[in-house]
C-alpha cells in the first residue's frame, strides 16, 4: 500500500461528501490516549559500516496523544492527535539508540460502510497518517562495544488503513478487523570522528489484525481499548469525552 494507494483509499472514503448526505449537528469529542507499540525486524542500509553491524532493526515506542474528533453526516467522523512520543531503535548487532520527547502528529478519517441487524452491527473503515521526528539520541542499552550517541536525527511517517466489523451490545461496541500499513523513516546520525551516517527505511506493506472495545464510563465518558498484533504488537488505552 503506497502513498497513492492511501490517497486513492482517503479519497473513497471522502466521494460521497462531495454528493452530500444528512443534514445533522456535528457530534464532537476530546480524548487522551497511551499506546505502547513493539515492531517487527527491518532490514535497511544504515549507512554505517558493515562491520560495525546496525544491519537490522527493531523499532518499539509509547506515544502520548491528545485528539480532537467529530462526527459528521451521520455516517462520518475525523480527528486530529497530537502528543509525545519515545522511540527506542534496536539494532541486532549494535546498541539501543533512543529518542525522547518526538513530536507526534495524525489526522485520519473514519465512514460507516453498512449497517445490519437493527443497527447493532456495522462494517466500517478508516484511513489515516501518523507524522513523529525527534533529535538528540541517547544511547539506552548496549550489546557489545559501546558508541557513543553522537547527534541524530528520525523522520517518521505511517499510514494505515482499516476495514472493521462493529457489533453494540448495550452501551459498549466491540470491533474488529484488518489494517493495512506502510512505514517510510530517515535517520541521520554523526558520531564523533566520523562521517555524517543517513538511512532510510522502507518497510514492507504489512497486514495486521486487531480488536478494539468501547464501554461507557459514566456519562459522555467512554473508556478505549485496542490490540494489535501480526505486523507488530501494539496496546493502546484512553479516555474519550462526549461534548
Amino acid at each position: 500500500m503506497n502513498t497513492r494507494t492511501m490517497l486513492i483509499v482517503a479519497g473513497c472514503l471522502f466521494a460521497p461528501l462531495l454528493r452530500g448526505g444528512e443534514e445533522g449537528t456535528p457530534a464532537w469529542s476530546v480524548g487522551v490516549s497511551f499506546s505502547s507499540a513493539d515492531r517487527l525486524y527491518a532490514t535497511a542500509d544504515s549507512g554505517i559500516d558493515e562491520e560495525e553491524g546496525f544491519r537490522r532493526f527493531r523499532f518499539s515506542s509509547e506515544r502520548l496523544m491528545g485528539s480532537v474528533s467529530v462526527s459528521f453526516l451521520e455516517r462520518y467522523s475525523a480527528w486530529c492527535a497530537a502528543g509525545l512520543s519515545t522511540m527506542d531503535i534496536h539494532a541486532s548487532e549494535g546498541e539501543t539508540l533512543r529518542f525522547d520527547a518526538m513530536p507526534a502528529g495524525e489526522i485520519g478519517i473514519r465512514a460507516k460502510l453498512a449497517e445490519w441487524a437493527g443497527g447493532t452491527m456495522g462494517l466500517s473503515a478508516s484511513a489515516s497518517v501518523l507524522r513523529m521526528s525527534g533529535d538528540d539520541p541517547e544511547v539506552a542499552a548496549v550489546h557489545r562495544d559501546k558508541l557513543p550517541a553522537g547527534n541524530g536525527t528520525i523522520e517518521w511517517t505511517e499510514g494505515a488503513c482499516t476495514l472493521e466489523v462493529e457489533r453494540k451490545a448495550g452501551a459498549a461496541v466491540f470491533s474488529g478487523g484488518l489494517r493495512f500499513s506502510t512505514i517510510s523513516a530517515e535517520q541521520s546520525r554523526k558520531l564523533p570522528g566520523k562521517a555524517e551516517a543517513d538511512s532510510s527505511y522502507e518497510m514492507e506493506e504489512s497486514v495486521g489484525l486487531f480488536a478494539a472495545v468501547s464501554c461507557p464510563l459514566w456519562d459522555r465518558a467512554d473508556l478505549l481499548g485496542s490490540v494489535r498484533f501480526m505486523d507488530g504488537t501494539v496496546f493502546s488505552a484512553g479516555l474519550r469525552i462526549r461534548l
